[in-house]
């Protein structure tokens, strides 16, 4: 299946490192170390791709096998802070959740269950459902999370090669995402701009600059 990714890839304006610096080994360590399973998409994804941006937008991570900023590890922090996040509006009361099928106890669960691996420039990240893997598809639910509005959390897909190919290259954006949360008129067309692991061979130290 790796084959599609490599077609997928090649559909592509590809900028950045010519390296993916990733194998599915990596992903296989990160598996173990936190106790997890994912994907197997991700893993095909992680050895072809690598870290890095669609459209000039929608940042996606992998796990590297030396320290790096762009490592998903790194995520840990934005789960974190969806969780606080949580309690606060949970705090504040009156909250209107927005979406019918994300109720209030559900967004709870996704959260408690969740793996962050990709963000965007309006502080939207990216994460999984663990709790929802489906062996026979091989997915899980994925997740836009506004992480200053975890209660406008949408579904926006499942099996992960559909995720990248339909919503960060393609018009699914438009489809599932209220106009509050909508930008694929920010994406920049069919361009894949590959991380390298040292974010100073490109003058930043920030994804933020990028």
């Amino acid at each position: 299946m790796v084959e599609r990714w490599l077609v997928l890839l090649r559909s592509l304006k590809l900028e950045g490192t010519d390296s993916s610096f990733n194998t599915r080994q990596d992903v296989d360590l990160l598996e173990g170390e936190m106790g997890i399973k994912l994907p197997n998409a991700y893993k095909e994804f992680c050895e072809v791709f690598g870290s890095g941006l669609f459209g000039g937008f929608i940042a996606i991570f992998c796990p590297n096998s030396v320290g790096s900023m762009v490592d998903v590890r790194n995520q840990a922090g934005t789960l974190g802070a969806l969780r606080e996040q949580m309690i606060l509006e949970e705090n504040q009361g009156g909250v209107a959740w927005d979406d019918e099928t994300v109720t209030k106890d559900k967004a709870k669960l996704v959260l408690a269950n969740a793996f962050v691996f990709g963000s965007n420039p309006n502080a939207h990240a990216f994460l999984w459902d663990l709790q929802s893997y489906r062996e026979p598809e091989d997915s899980c639910d994925i997740y836009l999370v506004p992480t200053d509005d975890v209660h406008s959390m949408r579904l926006v897909g499942t099996d992960f090669y559909e995720f990248i190919k339909d919503f960060c290259l393609g018009a699914k954006a438009n489809e599932v995402l209220p106009d509050n949360l909508n930008f694929h008129s920010e994406l920049t067309g069919n361009i894949f701009f590959r991380f390298p692991q040292d974010l100073s061979s490109l003058g930043t130290s920030s994804l933020g600059d990028l």
